[in-house]
């Protein structure tokens, strides 16, 4: 059944179908010409704001943030010796290392993974978490680690930071921020892998923690 034309929503609508709308109403050459031009802002109007939506849906898409928090689950190495060549690399075989939770020690309330085996026996503990990342897309990495002694840190078996004294303690202070965006280029399209060795100042130590985190900021 055909639409009555005095509908005012018909007549509205009218205005979008372009073509339509340039073949009815007055046939004189000046009415169909004012009628093209019209059409052609409406359109030109609507391609911009299609585009604007576009590039803003893409750019909330593209931005993203990963998080390796407190509590994390790590694959980790008692170093009652030294780990197998290549524990640090992605594409490693982790299949005989533990698997726990973040933080790692004995002797104090914040240690998740508890090393009751590690006083006396291994001053070293190495951990590794794979994770996924576009390394074209990141703005920024950031590492915090809280050890008691020295620690190294490795991202895809290339080392990014050193330090010989250890940060704070959890209960002591927040880890310091280590900025290591400047390795993002090291950063693989699939898979990557972030590898700390955190070591305890004294093996006779009443006490241990080795927290790492990990942030990670798309563009």
């Amino acid at each position: 059944m055909a639409i009555p034309t005095y509908n005012p929503y018909f007549n509205w609508l009218r205005g979008f179908h372009f073509k339509r709308y340039l073949l009815t109403g007055k046939k004189d050459c000046f009415c169909r010409l004012i009628k093209f031009l019209l059409c052609l802002i409406l359109f030109s109007i609507f391609s911009v704001l299609e585009t604007g939506i576009s590039e803003h849906t893409s750019l909330a898409a593209s931005t993203s943030t990963l998080k390796i928090d407190e509590g994390a689950e790590w694959h980790y190495f008692k170093g009652t010796q030294k780990p197998p060549y290549g524990w640090n690399s992605s594409g490693f075989n982790v299949s005989s290392w533990q698997k726990g939770p973040s933080g790692f020690g004995y002797g104090k309330g914040t240690n998740r993974t508890y090393l009751g085996d590690m006083k006396g026996k291994y001053l070293t503990v190495y951990a590794r978490r794979e994770f996924t990342a576009d390394y074209q897309r990141i703005s920024s990495m950031s590492l915090y680690v809280s050890c008691d002694g020295p620690f190294v840190a490795y991202l895809n078996g290339i080392e990014v930071i050193r330090n010989s004294a250890g940060l704070g303690g959890i209960s002591d202070q927040s880890p310091e921020r280590l900025d290591i965006t400047g390795f993002a280029h090291e950063l693989f399209p699939g898979i990557n892998v972030l590898s700390v060795e955190c070591s305890n100042d004294d093996i006779t130590s009443d006490d241990f923690t080795f927290m790492p985190f990990f942030d990670l900021t798309g563009k």
